[in-house]
């Protein structure tokens, strides 16, 4: 007959519990592009962001208002919310640098709002047309987006969804996302550079820390900044490919 010392048994199987502390960001960026004001975000998901207009703020270069200018939409759709769509910062001839101090080093999550549509610009262009509008965006010295077309990619995830049965009639919006880590610099830069005879533009930028090995545990894989590995994006999916 077997004996079981039953204080010592339930003492050897209990649960150990332990306590995982949520991650805190260190960095939290979000900037309302061609906005001089500051506004918290009115959408129910994003209740907790509040975008700081770049007119005046401490991340653009100090010929701002000679490198580049604000707009606003034509007509923002109904779809698209106000933060960030409603204004835009066009850039002309040559490269603009946004300059993002960070507290630290490591990866950094960089989301690019695009909102492919009309404008109207009361000093210079009486009407600017996005569908026109071809442009690089690279950040510390790694090139992210080329001769890129934000209507353009519109109009192709309107078709993927289209082919995919998605009642989505137009894509008005284009969300770009990255993941760069930032060397000891602690500086992210991220440069937006028109094509010839072109415009670039964007509408809003946000920059958010994240734990190391958030997306993968695979130590061949590195963020765009690390060296001799591939760089990280992602659009409506995470993707992989070789920078």
């Amino acid at each position: 007959m077997f004996a079981f010392n039953l204080p010592f048994f339930f003492l050897f199987f209990s649960t150990i519990t332990t306590t995982i502390q949520p991650y805190k960001a260190t960095d939290r960026v979000f900037l309302n592009c061609g906005s001089n004001s500051n506004s918290n975000s009115n959408s129910d998901s994003d209740s907790d962001k509040r975008w700081e207009g770049d007119e005046h703020s401490k991340f653009v270069p100090s010929d701002i208002h000679t490198t580049s200018f604000s707009s606003v939409p034509d007509d923002l759709d109904s779809s698209v919310d106000d933060l960030p769509y409603s204004t835009a910062r066009f850039f002309r001839t040559s490269p603009f640098t946004y300059a993002f101090p960070v507290s630290s080093q490591g990866p950094k999550f960089l989301r690019l709002h695009f909102y492919p549509t009309n404008y109207i610009h009361h000093n210079t262009y009486n009407d600017l047309n996005t569908e026109q509008s071809f442009f690089s965006v690279s950040s510390n010295g790694y090139s992210l987006l080329t001769n890129f077309s934000a209507f353009f990619a519109a109009a192709f995830l309107a078709k993927t969804h289209s082919s995919a049965g998605i009642n989505i009639p137009h894509v008005p919006r284009v969300v770009k996302e990255f993941l760069i880590y930032v060397k000891d610099t602690q500086i992210l830069n991220v440069t937006f550079t028109p094509s010839r005879n072109s415009l670039a533009f964007i509408n809003g930028i946000e920059i958010v820390s994240v734990p190391e090995n958030l997306y993968f545990k695979d130590k061949g894989l590195k963020y765009v900044g690390m060296n001799n590995g591939p760089v990280i994006t992602t659009t409506q999916h995470l993707k992989i490919f070789t920078g």
